[in-house]
C-alpha cells in the first residue's frame, strides 16, 4: 500500500508512523530514491511531533523555508522540501 501511495503522490519516500506507548515509531518505510544519501527511517521529529500534537495532517511545500520548521535541526539536516 505504501508503495502505491508513493507512486501516486510521486514522493521519494514514505513512512507509516504509529504511536506506541505515546512514542512515535516508524513501522514501515519505503524509498524510491536510489541515490539518497540519507538513511531510510530518518524523518523530521519536529514535524511528526506537530502532527501528533494537533492530530491533523500537514502538507508543507517547502519545509526548509517554512516559518515554524525552518530552524528545526532535522529539517535542516535532511534538507526537507515537500512534507
Amino acid at each position: 500500500l505504501l508503495s502505491e501511495i508513493i507512486e501516486i503522490t510521486r514522493a521519494e519516500e514514505g513512512y507509516l508512523v504509529l504511536l506506541e506507548d505515546g512514542s512515535p515509531n516508524i513501522k514501515v518505510s519505503k524509498s524510491n530514491n536510489k541515490t539518497s544519501n540519507r538513511d531510510i527511517g530518518s524523518i523530521s521529529d519536529s514535524i511528526v511531533k506537530k502532527v501528533i500534537e494537533t492530530k491533523k495532517p500537514m502538507v508543507i511545500s517547502d519545509a526548509v523555508n517554512h516559518g515554524e520548521f525552518k530552524s528545526s535541526q532535522s529539517v535542516i539536516n535532511y534538507k526537507l522540501t515537500s512534507v
